[in-house]
């Protein structure tokens, strides 16, 4: 009995022991001695942690006494330990250049010691924004990067453009930068595919020395993407968020008459006679055309579900995401499902393995009736500006009438119920490596990256649609394209350091790329019933139209070295090499070499600065390196045969000619930079850079005896110039809890021509509105430019350019496009870009303001040499209201011509497309830790709110300034989205 007892009590003592835990408090302070007011503190190998409040102070109620340390965390600061005590003091310093960053292949490096212009966008920038790709968190938040959103059609796989320190080519090469996810290259269409919250972080590489050792794929930049991982040593967080809010336009398109003016006007013009303006003004119609097409409230829905974690070898991310998004459209919607695994594991000393793999699947629907450029009047801006503001397209009971009035054309909820466009879109893209580390400073790895999908897109016009209703002539069109591409990357990396004083980094790499894609389309017609609508139910199955093959391959092989060298920890060095051989290149060009040096002077590390205290840190930075563009077709050097009919039979003959020396395109750029932190408050950053393209792949005209038209050659010289500055401030530092700091970035480029070819000084391109002069911008619009109206007749008249394309004081009234071209003296793309913003906090409230603005950019308007049409309103079609300012008689001075006179395409359809919007407005409040203890569970709860494109400055009428394009042609305007949330983290 007594052994028993003794037994009972040594097991009492050891569950006592065993569950004993203590009671830690502490303070949290900076180098200013003042509080760090929401710093997390970590129990370091539990899941216990809280957070600082107003004056610095924590408190840990239920430590376990087998813990033994804390880490402590703050944005913007370097990360602490601090050894466990009844009470503990931390002291915290900033950390502003030594975030981590991945700039190539091999480890990540201190962004302090980077020689490359790099700039990183961290998650909180990216995560929870109601975006369809979180591209569009970039814009406004590099300089020299603009990224423009083309279109708020949710279902729209290709409305973002991206491009890093002007555009590099006019020829027919890619001006897009290379884009890496966790260090494996992918199409930019992989983004539309990804859960924003999966991101850490996303660096743009914008010089020589950060991206030559990308070689023959990085002129035009790189943007590197690093997704989320767990740590090492924590017990497993848990987030599950849910969003929802709404979408609208983002602004009024044009300037339309009301259906009263509409009706002034046209009597004011005998279009209409007095009966007729009487009746219709009596019913009293005043029809807002836009708000019938498009929605003021599309509904969007997100959930999100991530865990993470680590033991001590393992560290796991592993996350899931819905986004369902309803565009303003009944044709344009969006359903995504996404998840993630990131996975990391240390088998032993010398010997790391890992996976990181997305897969996506998303069901879109893009309305191509408002979004392709061409010019529906039954759907979208054309529609929404154009149809007589006086026609009631409604029933007595609200209902949308079939057909649309006056047009007679189908409404878009009929049409979206018999005549759909819809795909299916499922993505992997992942990556898997090995790492060995045989000896102290080398590490071997081996990495497989896949970027791969399947897409089919369906197209049903059921034999019910009012169109072809009396033919029941159904049509039924099958898409499929399947793409993948295989990246294996194996690297040696050796770092050697000699008494701290020299520390060398030598890195060898060799990367092969495959790609290949393939694809089909099917179409039949004839189908006679709704229900029976599959490919075999058409009657018209001829070999035209049955079916459409596609196959495309290309091979990458490359071979790459970079050294690194720091001296005394402030003088760093750098130079890369790479040799590329591509497939898609002339059999006598296919390889080509690409280097880079840099170099940083840490002049703070110098005696003459060590004693001036309001500098805190100041670099120099110059670079020099070349990089290549291989962004053209799979087959453009070979000669391709065709197949015709001539008299009833079939040839073969030459489609194409081969020219066995295209080769590569290649930019050499230079750069200039200073970046400094001063005052301890202010980060400052300024570079100057040139970068000339050398050998442009451009398809040249050749004379017509030759058989061809045109050929692809390497030819001709560009050169971008520019300057980028970039600031942030903080303006309150932990002032009684609340810190706000501002930033803020410009860029400006100037591009011009320095060489064509055949000994040419200027070239046409064709149905561009742009000319080729050596010495000038090549993107500058060429138009004719209209002199004004004659007060006599109410005729427009043009000036007559002279031989330099400048207008002269001589006018003509003879129409001639070609003829009267002339200099507008401005750009398709805008010489100076940027953005600025703002981010707060206090007491768990956090506010973030994002603008970004685009300073310079032109962009003809289609939809505006209608709507200032006055022969369209013959048709009663609405007019905007800006034509009540036309000729009536002569001596008038008027801005548009007589009443029935034809508009032109010449500079007053060219307009300024320029614009600063408030991209991103977002409010969070994390609740009280206090409260969140009470639980015993939950360690978080943030309350969020969004809002995205809420305002917008611009002169441009049209619908949308943010187009790329060179023409719009009433394309899907962007929307403004407002979203409220809330995340829940155990």
């Amino acid at each position: 009995m007594i052994k028993k007892l003794v037994l009972l009590s040594a097991f009492l003592l050891c569950v006592g022991t065993m569950t004993a835990q203590r009671r830690v408090t502490g303070t949290v302070v900076d180098d200013q001695n003042q509080p760090v007011v929401g710093a997390t503190v970590r129990v370091n190998g539990t899941k216990v942690f809280t957070q600082t409040n107003a004056k610095g102070e924590f408190v840990l109620p239920s430590v376990p006494t087998s813990a033994k340390t804390l880490t402590i965390s703050y944005l913007g600061m370097e990360t602490t330990e601090a050894t466990i005590a009844d009470r503990v003091s931390v002291l915290m310093k900033e950390n502003t250049l030594d975030e981590a960053v991945v700039i190539g292949y091999g480890t990540a490096k201190k962004l302090g010691t980077v020689v490359g212009t790099v700039s990183t966008v961290s998650s909180e920038n990216i995560e929870n924004k109601p975006v369809t790709t979180p591209l569009d968190a970039l814009q406004g938040k590099v300089a020299g990067t603009m990224i423009l959103s083309s279109s708020g059609d949710v279902g729209n796989f290709s409305a973002v453009s991206t491009s890093i320190r002007g555009i590099g080519t006019v020829g027919s090469a890619s001006s897009s930068p290379l884009y890496v996810i966790d260090g494996s290259p992918v199409g930019a269409s992989v983004f539309y595919m990804l859960n924003q919250n999966d991101i850490e972080n996303m660096t743009v590489l914008r010089d020589a020395s950060a991206t030559s050792i990308y070689g023959s794929r990085a002129a035009n930049g790189v943007i590197y993407v690093t997704t989320k991982r767990g740590h090492l040593n924590e017990k497993a967080t848990v987030k599950v968020g849910q969003q929802i809010g709404f979408s609208q336009l983002a602004k009024e398109v044009g300037n339309p008459m009301s259906g009263p003016e509409q009706l002034a006007y046209l009597l004011h013009n005998g279009v209409i006679d007095a009966t007729t303006y009487a009746e219709y003004l009596a019913e009293g119609v005043n029809t807002n055309w836009q708000k019938y097409f498009f929605d003021k409230s599309a509904p969007i829905y997100q959930t999100t579900f991530s865990v993470a974690g680590g033991s001590q070898n393992t560290r796991y991310y592993t996350s899931a995401s819905w986004n369902k998004r309803s565009g303003l459209t009944p044709r344009s919607s969006q359903n995504r499902f996404t998840v993630r695994s990131n996975l990391e594991s240390k088998l032993n000393n010398w010997l790391r393995f890992g996976l990181n793999l997305n897969l996506a699947y998303d069901a879109a629907e893009q309305d191509d009736f408002a979004n392709d450029g061409s010019l529906h009047l039954d759907s979208g801006v054309l529609g929404g500006n154009l149809l007589p503001s006086f026609i009631n397209p409604y029933d007595e009971h609200g209902n949308p009438l079939q057909p649309i009035p006056f047009l007679n054309g189908t409404n878009q909820w009929v049409g979206a119920k018999y005549y759909k466009r819809q795909s299916n879109y499922s993505r992997v893209t992942g990556s898997a490596f090995l790492e060995l580390t045989p000896v102290k400073g080398l590490t071997i790895r081996s990495q497989l990256g896949l970027d791969g999908y399947d897409f089919r897109w369906t197209r049903l016009l059921y034999p019910d649609h009012p169109d072809v209703a009396t033919t029941h002539q159904g049509n039924h069109g099958e898409e499929f394209d399947r793409y993948y591409q295989w990246t294996i990357t194996n690297t040696a990396e050796y770092k050697w350091d000699i008494n701290d004083n020299h520390q060398f980094t030598f890195l060898v790499g060799q990367e092969g790329i495959k790609s290949d894609n393939n694809s089909f389309y099917v179409t039949t017609s004839g189908q006679s019933d709704s229900r029976l609508m599959e490919i075999d139910h058409g009657t018209d199955v001829s070999i035209s139209n049955l079916t459409s093959t596609d196959w495309n391959r290309y091979q990458f092989l490359s071979f790459f070295g970079r050294i690194d060298y720091a001296l005394l920890n402030k003088y760093y060095f750098n130079f890369t090499v790479r040799n590329d051989k591509c497939s898609r290149f002339g059999v006598n060009n296919r390889a080509a070499t690409f280097y880079s040096g840099g170099a940083m002077w840490a002049l703070k590390s110098e005696k003459f600065l060590k004693n001036v205290n309001w500098i805190d840190d100041l670099k120099l930075k110059f670079s020099v390196g070349s990089s290549g563009n291989a962004g053209v077709g799979n087959y453009v050097s070979l000669g391709l045969s065709g197949q015709g009919l001539y008299d009833g039979d079939t040839y073969w003959a030459l489609a194409s000619p081969a020219n066995p020396n295209l080769g590569w395109e290649t930019q050499i750029q230079t750069n200039i930079g200073l970046t400094a932190r001063l005052f301890n408050r202010l980060n400052l950053e300024v570079n100057l850079y040139r970068r000339t393209t050398k050998d442009m792949l451009m398809d040249t005209p050749v004379a017509y005896y030759t058989g061809f038209s045109s050929i692809d050659r390497n030819v001709g010289e560009l050169q971008n110039q520019g300057v980028e500055v970039t600031f942030d401030v903080d303006v309150i530092k932990n002032w009684r809890g609340l810190n706000v700091n501002l930033y803020g970035n410009l860029s400006y480029n100037q591009v011009k021509v320095k060489s064509l070819f055949n000994g040419l000084t200027e070239y046409t391109i064709a149905n561009t509105g742009r000319k080729l002069v050596v010495g000038e911008n090549p993107f500058e619009m060429w138009t004719p430019i209209r002199a004004g109206i004659d007060p006599a007749d109410g005729q427009i008249m043009w000036y007559i350019p002279d031989e330099n394309g400048e207008p002269t004081s001589q006018t003509t009234k003879e129409w001639d496009a070609e003829a009267l071209r002339c200099r507008s003296h401005h750009s398709l793309y805008a010489p100076t870009i940027g953005g600025f913003g703002l981010a707060a906090s206090w007491r768990g409230l956090t506010l973030h303001a994002d603008f970004s603005y685009v300073l310079g950019k032109y962009m003809t308007d289609n939809v505006y040499f209608f709507t200032h049409n006055s022969a369209q309103a013959l048709s009663l079609y609405n007019q905007s209201k800006d034509m009540w300012d036309q000729w009536e008689k002569p001596g008038d001075i008027a801005t548009y011509p007589k009443f029935g006179s034809t508009n032109r395409f010449d500079n007053t359809t060219l307009k300024n497309a320029s614009f600063c919007r408030l991209k991103n407005l977002s409010l969070s409040y994390d609740l009280p830790s206090a409260w969140m203890e009470a639980t015993g569970f939950i360690q978080n709860i943030r309350l969020m709110a969004t809002a995205r494109n809420l305002w917008t400055i611009t002169k441009y009428p049209g619908a949308d300034p943010e187009t790329s394009t060179n023409v719009a042609k009433a394309q899907f305007p962007n929307t403004r989205e407002f979203i409220f949330g809330v995340e829940f983290t155990f």
